[in-house]
């Protein structure tokens, strides 16, 4: 709809971001040499990084797309990033679906498609700013 249209235009392209979020948010933060994955590459943490993998889908058996939140579209992004600790950002239902079933600790970011409480979605913790989001994910994968 053309309501949906515009509160996209508004939250998910780089002018909105930058007119709701500040832009230093993660200025400081120890993410040199780290890779992170992000699904919402277009809005959010995915304009803060200059790295992404993954998506919100995978190329099943038989050239089927596999959707989130089947845990095969986190296991196929992390997989060339090897073995390590790993915890799932999402702002959605889905992505609190998709973390459970994956199997990883959940970080709730506060200000994006949810229509549940956040405690219904059981979040390992939730944020709204974006420089609160290192020190929650060390937490989140037993680093601090």
């Amino acid at each position: 709809t053309f309501n949906f249209f515009l509160y996209g235009k508004r939250h998910f392209t780089r002018r909105g971001y930058l007119r709701t979020v500040d832009p230093g948010a993660l200025a400081g933060a120890a993410v040199a040499g780290r890779t992170f994955m992000i699904t919402g590459a277009n809005s959010g943490l995915g304009f803060e990084v200059a790295h992404v993998v993954g998506g919100d889908s995978v190329r099943g058996e038989g050239g089927t797309e596999v959707l989130k939140p089947d845990p095969r579209v986190i296991g196929a992004a992390l997989a060339p990033l090897g073995e390590g600790p790993a915890a799932y950002v999402g702002d959605s239902e889905t992505d609190a679906e998709t973390a459970a079933a994956a199997g990883l600790p959940f970080l709730l970011h506060l200000e994006g498609y949810r229509k549940s409480t956040p405690e219904a979605l059981a979040p390992f913790a939730s944020f709204s700013a974006f420089s609160e989001l290192p020190a929650l994910a060390r937490r989140a994968v037993g680093l601090a």
